[in-house]
C-alpha cells in the first residue's frame, strides 16, 4: 500500500529501522482512527504550514512522487514533530 500513519504512543513489536509493512501490536483499527485528534490536527497544520499537506497524520505515496518530493515530506514532518516537541507536546 502506498499509504502511511503517523501514530504517537504506539508500540510496535517488529520495528526496525527499514521498511514497516505490517506493525505489529498496532491495530488496523487505530491507524485509520489516527489524525482525528489534538495530535493529528497538530500534525496536519503544521505540515500545511511547511507546504505539505498531511491529512489526518498521514498519506499517501503515488508514481507522481519524486524522490525529492519524499524527501521534502520527512523533512517537513521533522520540523513540525520538532516544534511540536519544542512545545511540549509529548510531555
Amino acid at each position: 500500500s502506498s499509504v502511511f500513519h503517523i501514530a504517537a504512543g504506539q508500540t510496535c513489536s517488529n520495528f526496525t529501522a527499514g521498511d514497516m509493512h505490517t506493525p505489529e501490536g498496532v491495530s488496523p483499527e487505530f491507524l485509520k482512527a489516527s489524525g482525528g485528534d489534538k495530535f493529528g490536527m497538530q500534525i496536519e497544520v503544521g505540515g500545511l504550514l511547511e507546504g505539505v499537506h498531511l491529512f489526518h497524520a498521514g498519506g499517501m505515496l503515488s508514481t507522481a512522487h519524486t524522490e525529492d518530493d519524499v524527501a521534502q515530506t520527512v523533512e517537513a514532518v521533522e520540523r513540525v514533530l520538532g516544534r511540536m516537541k519544542d512545545e511540549g507536546a509529548f510531555a
